[in-house]
């Protein structure tokens, strides 16, 4: 009697920390890893599950709490990576999840190291390439915290990169987002110079926050204007000014969190208290700001600090984040009420805010956007 055995089903995880010209692209991964399956036989469930620019870390805001409610359905039989580091650089929490998988009968493969994890030898290998990995990423993160050290100690901040209102030198290129920066001997040190025309704007929008200005009226001059900020070549959204405003940069300042700082405890779907980073750019969320080797827009470094006084004296009165009356309450008592003059059409709140605009009729905004 013949008996046909049903296929077992697969699904591929790929994973890349940062989006870089040297890295193993997921394209790369994904390749490989569909040529074990094909050669173990498998069919894949669905497509693959990919984490860009996540890093190995942590696993609550990866796709791993999915893989396993899919093994609890019964979805599929066999996982797939690339190499073993890319389920994570966590020993202790990689080893849970995998025993979990293992539990519900779930074989995990690596297409590049691909050892048999149903026997001794196998799991013991597996444990050893999860420990290089949770190494690796030590001495990365070791390496990192140096040269953040190094840079705080000089009056740098701790990312070469480009700023709002400031430019690096004559003859370099500015920083542009996703390509490599190119720096001459006249600005190897990294010390940035103000900029002629953004710097004083700059400064004003301090004075018009720290007076109790709205932030949205500054974008919409800046947006009429034709300002962009010079390292997304995009138009400055209020949220965007509030980041760099809360920077502190512009006023002679560099910024660092401390070590209690860099984690903070939040919730998942479930309730449940994760250990997450923090990536508030609030000036509460950073304990130390320290004189930079470079310049405020303008102004001598007293009137800058105690302009920042003022500044954080206001920013500190405004809520963190809308709560939910004031999600549901109308902003505005006439809002769907009043009409354009113009285009007859309906006039609508926050239209200075909004990140994408149609072009402009007749030298005004287009209120369908």
């Amino acid at each position: 009697m013949n008996v046909r055995l049903r296929m077992r089903r697969a699904v591929i995880y790929v994973r890349v920390s940062v989006a870089r010209e040297e890295m193993i692209s997921p394209e790369l991964q994904e390749h490989q890893c569909r040529g074990l399956v094909e050669r173990e036989g498998l069919v894949l469930a669905r497509d693959p599950l990919m984490d860009v620019g996540k890093s190995g870390r942590g696993f609550s805001d990866r796709q791993i709490a999915e893989i396993v409610a899919m093994a609890e359905r019964g979805e599929f039989e066999v996982l797939v990576l690339w190499v073993w580091s890319r389920f994570g650089r966590n020993t202790l929490e990689s080893l849970q999840n995998l025993d979990r998988l293992t539990d519900l009968g779930v074989e995990v493969r690596a297409a590049k190291e691909d050892f048999d994890g149903r026997t001794v030898i196998g799991r013991f290998a597996i444990r050893q390439m999860l420990n290089i990995a949770e190494l690796f990423a030590d001495q990365l993160s070791e390496t990192w915290k140096e040269t953040i050290a190094r840079r705080r100690r000089r009056g740098l901040p701790h990312a070469n990169q480009g700023r709002f209102g400031y430019y690096r030198c004559e003859t370099c290129p500015p920083k542009k987002r996703g390509i490599p920066l190119e720096t001459c001997p006249m600005c190897r040190e990294g010390v940035l110079k103000v900029e002629r025309d953004l710097g004083p704007r700059l400064w004003d929008a301090y004075e018009c926050v720290a007076d109790g200005g709205n932030i949205a009226s500054i974008t919409h001059e800046w947006y009429a204007a034709g300002i962009t900020d010079p390292v997304t070549d995009k138009p400055v959204a209020p949220a965007h000014l509030y980041d760099i405003l809360d920077s502190g940069f512009g006023l002679g300042l560099v910024r660092y969190r401390l070590p209690e700082q860099q984690h903070v405890l939040a919730r998942d779907k479930e309730g449940v208290p994760q250990k997450r980073r923090n990536r508030s750019r609030r000036p509460e969320q950073f304990g130390l700001y320290l004189p930079g080797r470079h310049e405020p827009v303008t102004g001598d470094r007293a009137t800058a600090e105690r302009l920042w006084d003022r500044y954080t004296a206001r920013r500190g009165t405004m809520p963190q984040r809308a709560t939910i009356e004031d999600r549901h309450r109308p902003r505005y008592s006439v809002s769907g009420r009043m009409g354009c003059p113009y285009c007859q059409g309906d006039m609508q709140p926050l239209l200075r805010t909004k990140k994408k605009r149609r072009p402009p009729v007749n030298g005004r905004p287009t209120p369908s956007t």
